[in-house]
């Protein structure tokens, strides 16, 4: 974001506040509010939101013709968190007005805190709105409307718990997880391969198995059929945003465990290079069958997905079914 639009996004948090204190130095005057009154019945119109906050960060949502929506022109957004983004838009409800004696308080996180949204649908507006945090007994959430002249209390009626994370405002945690969504009528070739121990390394060719030298080997049909039909719904973890780029830079300088190449009819390619993780105190199984200790981490491992700068989590309970050597596949 350059500096003019920083500029403008803290002006108009500050020329806010002063709104605020202008708007609320008069007596205070409660007005009977209903709970739908800021309700947006039907947020299936909305193609963009927009997001920022007064510290520069802000996130771009823009909806595709294939119906995907676009992170800052960037990347495929998470659609759960899409779908839960304008769940609580809709379903937002007004919990209380705010009390007299609360008003300073609500007025300073919103101005430091709050979160800007604005909602669009094929280039026209459709609201702006500010959320705050979430109140002292954390199930209602401070919010704002710009054409409104008094801050509210919100919540989605049975549901117990802020709303505030649910407008994110870090762009790599809209990231969608999913690595591969293959099954044996979209995939043209599979390559797995162990560096390490290249004799494990195998390749699956219109469903005909390979060793590392391209040899053809005799597998069993059904066994094949359905390890390509294990790359259905995978997704990783986690993206981990606290790995420096020092620390992403020197894993892959390692030796990768696994590197797994999938390339499908249409031409596209997924890459999945697989790093051994050390272990540590967060590792469940600190001993192997034998009663040693793991040096690595047997139910974790570092990915980097494709030629990513970011480092994912990937488990061996989701990941273990497309994790085989060539043993596993032949006869």
């Amino acid at each position: 974001m350059n500096k003019k639009i920083s500029y403008l996004l803290i002006g108009t948090l500050l020329l806010l506040a002063i709104i605020y204190v202008f708007n609320f130095s008069k007596k205070w005057n409660n007005v009977k509010i209903t709970s739908d009154e800021i309700a947006l019945t039907d947020t299936s119109v909305i193609d963009h939101v927009f997001l920022a906050d007064k510290n520069g960060h802000t996130i771009d949502l823009l909806k595709q013709t294939n119906n995907e929506w676009k992170v800052n022109n960037h990347f495929t957004a998470d659609p759960s968190k899409i779908n839960l983004l304008l769940a609580t838009i809709h379903d937002m409800r007004v919990q209380r007005p705010i009390d007299e004696t609360q008003h300073n308080t609500i007025i300073a996180d919103l101005s430091s805190r709050g979160i800007k949204v604005e909602c669009y649908s094929k280039g026209n507006h459709i609201k702006t709105f500010y959320i705050g945090s979430e109140t002292a007994d954390k199930i209602g959430t401070f919010y704002f409307e710009a054409s409104r002249k008094e801050p509210l209390i919100v919540h989605i009626p049975g549901f117990v718990g802020y709303l505030t994370p649910r407008f994110i405002i870090q762009e790599i945690k809209w990231k969608d997880k999913l690595v591969f969504d293959d099954d044996q009528q979209s995939i043209a070739s599979i390559s797995v391969q162990y560096p390490m121990n290249n004799a494990l390394s195998f390749a699956i060719k219109n469903k005909q198995l390979y060793d590392s030298k391209n040899i053809p080997l005799s597998a069993d049909t059904n066994r094949i059929k359905h390890y390509l039909n294990s790359f259905k719904g995978l997704y990783h973890e986690a993206y981990l945003d606290f790995a420096t780029p020092a620390q992403i830079d020197s894993i892959k300088q390692l030796v990768p465990f696994c590197n797994i190449i999938l390339e499908r009819t249409n031409n596209q390619q997924t890459r999945l290079r697989l790093y051994f993780k050390k272990s540590d105190k967060r590792t469940k199984s600190q001993f192997d069958e034998n009663k040693q200790p793991n040096e690595t981490d047997p139910e974790r491992f570092w990915g980097i997905i494709d030629d990513d700068k970011e480092l994912v989590s990937i488990q061996t309970f989701n990941f273990g079914k497309i994790i085989k050597t060539k043993l596993d596949l032949s006869n």
